[in-house]
């Protein structure tokens, strides 16, 4: 009996831990990728494969932007719920948003360092690391791969 009550509320603990805690850090993220975006401008990303004017290219490098995100536990435990009655799974579809913001920023970050001013044939792939077996699960975790060609111009 004591056994049953301590892991109701250390369960309890841990969905208001994450609603706390998980709100916070979200948000924080997503205040920190909006600076980031608007200072990520001056680079331009192309999802095609041809550059214009090859002629002018410089140099040409493949390049690589890669994350893991994972949603806290309280998201975790309203995700489960969620997929019982069917529907948008809200939470699952913000990590993944702020997942590809965040490889496309880093994915411009390694451009800048090469000196390159456009990336050429942007793709992306995602991979779910866990799924949510039971209510008691950990945290999903997404990793997005963003890679493309850097291009530096004469």
């Amino acid at each position: 009996m004591i056994v049953q009550l301590f892991d109701v509320i250390l369960f309890a603990a841990g969905l208001l831990v994450g609603l706390m805690f998980g709100s916070l850090n979200e948000q924080r993220h997503l205040r920190s990728l909006v600076v980031r975006e608007a200072s990520g401008e001056d680079v331009m990303l192309v999802n095609l494969r041809h550059v214009t004017d090859p002629e002018t290219v410089r140099d040409a490098q493949m390049i690589v932007g890669q994350v893991v995100i994972a949603t806290d536990y309280w998201k975790t435990f309203i995700t489960s719920l969620r997929r019982l009655v069917g529907g948008e799974l809200g939470a699952a579809r913000r990590l993944m948003d702020r997942a590809r913001r965040e490889a496309t920023l880093r994915l411009i970050e390694e451009a800048r360092m090469l000196g390159a001013g456009e990336i050429w044939n942007v793709r992306y792939e995602s991979t779910m690391i866990s799924q949510m077996r039971d209510s008691k699960a950990g945290a999903m975790q997404v990793e997005i791969l963003a890679w493309g060609t850097a291009v530096r111009r004469r």
